[in-house]
């Protein structure tokens, strides 16, 4: 069986709450040797009520438990820093100072510091309170979220402290690679970057984005639509996603009629619209309507509860979803938010407090990491989660090389100028093919990479990208999960031409279960 990637890589872990244990437990799942040290009262996580329902006396929080699984657990004396690769802390470096965790003190046994922290470990702000709506408000994120003339909503969850670990962990990789001695990743930039597009209205049409509240007009029908026993996400931004509605919906004369099959032009006659569907879905449950979904090319997804989550048949297909041990029993829980064939699932514990003997020596040889600046990624993705990889590992160092086709090309190029208008004194860039660098949305998530034409279809293409793939280290595909296989490169294929060659597919649903060849959206 392989190693998994990150053999060999130990890391301290003494940050508290969502975003540093997120980061550790990212690492866990690639294999590092993750050890939390948690404060005398311990991870105030154990405690943390979940959608505001009590815990039982002595319940450990589920919130705990999937961001902790896969750690050893020592106590704070029993472990020298000098044992990890890396820290995980949590705390402003005025806090540090002085400790056993004081970056200067680490990097005199080349041990390395990553903190994750709301403002910024030496924010002049860093004193300020770290809660997550905060954070959020800083971002301007709320400014557009919501119904308009209504008050703000907040994002769900903890979406800048997860967003901030994922980063951490990219960090974690990144400063053994370097001569830093400390990175520190915030929630506020981490939030920032992973939002970034959404200022693309205000920078590239210079206007304010408007609210456009639980059923986006543009794109009509949308938003969680109630159905008989739930709610359901229609997708209605392709042309052939407004086609398979109408026949689903017994309309087959919307198909062409040209007020309706344009969506901005429909936008104005969502009234109407509503009246013919809203008995279409309340007669419907949802996994009735995602059947349909599944037999087409329509993309659309079902509003899942956690009850549904967990006897839902891809989750179970994928593995998603596995057995946590903790202290209070069995627990079913998300595993890792990726599948990875003949990459071992690791230890899946969670440990008591303090219960684990420390680590007392550096075992076998360090982990020999190459420079990100040696490097190269290719990148067939399009719209937003696909050049959102290529966006942050580009500023990292990684040479990221876009490759598209003309037909078709990156949606995103086109759409804020199509659904917005182009920026004021720019219009004539609509008739030449300037048009087509000018989209703000596509710039906000491309920014630094390499780009080319290749059609694949054509002997030279094929060529050419192949040639690519022998002199590359690994490919960012985000097209549904049938695509690099019809076209003749799935894993084995590339696998041959450079064994060393690293593929991440990520479509909608994945590229295996029941779903796999389902069409979806962000939403």
């Amino acid at each position: 069986m392989p190693q998994p990637p990150l053999h060999g890589l130990r890391v301290i872990e003494t940050a508290t709450g969502i975003s540093g244990p997120f980061a550790g437990r990212l690492l866990a799942s690639l294999g590092a040797h993750v050890v939390k040290v948690e404060p005398a009262d311990g991870d105030p996580a154990r405690i943390q009520p979940v959608d505001d329902t009590p815990l039982a006396e002595g319940e450990l929080s589920p919130l705990y438990i999937h961001l902790n699984a896969g750690k050893l657990n020592v106590k704070p004396d029993d472990i020298e820093p000098s044992w990890a690769d890396v820290v995980i802390a949590g705390d402003v470096l005025a806090d540090l100072t002085d400790t056993k965790w004081d970056p200067a003190r680490l990097r005199s046994h080349d041990t390395r510091l990553v903190t994750t922290t709301a403002w910024g470990a030496n924010s002049p702000d860093a004193g300020c309170i770290a809660d997550e709506l905060l954070v959020q408000t800083a971002t301007g994120f709320l400014g557009f979220n919501g119904d308009e003339g209504l008050t703000p909503l907040r994002l769900p969850g903890w979406q800048s402290q997860y967003a901030a670990g994922g980063l951490a962990s990219t960090m974690v990789q990144l400063i053994g690679r370097t001569d830093a001695s400390h990175i520190d990743v915030s929630w506020l930039g981490a939030l920032l970057t992973a939002t970034e597009l959404c200022y693309g209205d205000a920078l590239h049409c210079q206007r304010v984005r408007s609210k456009v509240g639980a059923h986006p007009p543009t794109a009509f029908p949308s938003g969680a639509i109630k159905c008989k026993d739930g709610h359901f996400a229609p997708g209605s931004i392709r042309p052939i996603d407004w086609e398979m509605q109408c026949l689903f919906y017994g309309l087959p004369e919307w198909i062409d009629d040209p007020e309706l099959r344009d969506r901005l032009k429909r936008r104005h006659h969502i009234p109407m619209i509503w009246d013919h569907i809203t008995p279409w879905y309340l007669e419907r449950e949802k996994k009735e309507i995602f059947e349909l979904a599944l037999s087409s090319p329509w993309a659309a997804g079902m509003v899942m509860t956690p009850l549904d989550t967990l006897s839902d048949p891809h989750l179970s297909a994928r593995g998603y979803l596995g057995s946590i041990e903790t202290q209070q029993g069995s627990a079913i829980g998300p595993i890792r938010p990726f599948r990875a064939p003949g990459l071992p699932v690791p230890d899946q514990r969670v440990r008591v407090k303090g219960s684990d003997l420390a680590p007392v020596e550096k075992q076998g040889a360090p982990l020999k990491l190459r420079s990100f600046s040696d490097l190269r990624l290719l990148e067939m993705t399009i719209s937003w989660a696909g050049p959102y990889v290529g966006n942050v590992l580009g500023p990292l160092g990684i040479e990221v090389i876009k490759i598209e086709s003309t037909a078709p090309f990156d949606g995103f190029r086109t759409q804020r100028p199509y659904d917005h208008g182009m920026r004021p004194g720019q219009e004539d860039l609509v008739n030449d093919n300037r048009f087509y660098e000018a989209g703000g949305l596509f710039n906000a998530v491309n920014k630094g990479k390499k780009s080319c034409v290749i059609n694949i279809a054509t002997e030279e293409g094929r060529e050419a990208f192949l040639s690519l793939v022998a002199n590359s280290d690994g490919l960012v595909a985000n097209f549904s999960a049938h695509v690099l296989p019809q076209l003749g490169l799935d894993f084995a294929t590339l696998q041959k031409i450079n064994p060393k060659f690293v593929v991440v597919r990520m479509p909608a649903f994945g590229v295996n279960g029941p779903y796999s060849n389902a069409v979806g959206y962000g939403s």
